[in-house]
């Protein structure tokens, strides 16, 4: 298995134990009428899992498989959406409130992104279909065509 293979079941292991812990043991309700003063224990996990959704899973996703895979840094939304979708739905309700925009914003985020697969996937099969016509070395070809 190649090593960004590795990285990337890591956080995917990472990413899947972080979120299974939030959704057990965030409290459903946390009382900040006195502020935050990191008395309670509920605030303390609550601030605890929205570090590790937002910065602590970001932080390790962007080492282990955009710098090892070497892919686009706009993969990052995907991390933070995902963080998004999980604290809309493990957070108490009176903070929970704050990340319904996801649920909006996620559809056309999706459309969009799907939009640009299947012109890529067209744009491959087209350039498929035109190859086999060409005598000689289809990378030649290519190259010069595009």
């Amino acid at each position: 298995m190649r090593t960004a293979t590795k990285k990337r079941l890591h956080f995917f292991v990472t990413a899947l134990v972080v979120y299974v812990l939030g959704f057990q043991y965030l409290p459903e309700t946390v009382d900040f009428s006195t502020g935050i003063l990191l008395t309670d224990i509920s605030q303390v996990m609550l601030i605890s899992a929205a570090f590790a959704y937002f910065a602590f899973l970001p932080l390790l996703y962007w080492i282990w498989v955009i710098k090892a895979g070497e892919l686009k840094p706009w993969r990052m939304l995907l991390v933070f959406s995902l963080s998004c979708v999980c604290a809309r739905y493990s957070f108490p309700t009176n903070i929970a409130e704050y990340f319904e925009f996801i649920s909006y914003v996620r559809y056309p985020i999706i459309a969009i992104l799907l939009l640009i697969e299947f012109y890529l996937m067209a744009m491959v099969i087209k350039g498929l279909w035109q190859a086999r016509k060409l005598s000689g070395d289809p990378r030649i070809h290519t190259q010069e065509r595009f």
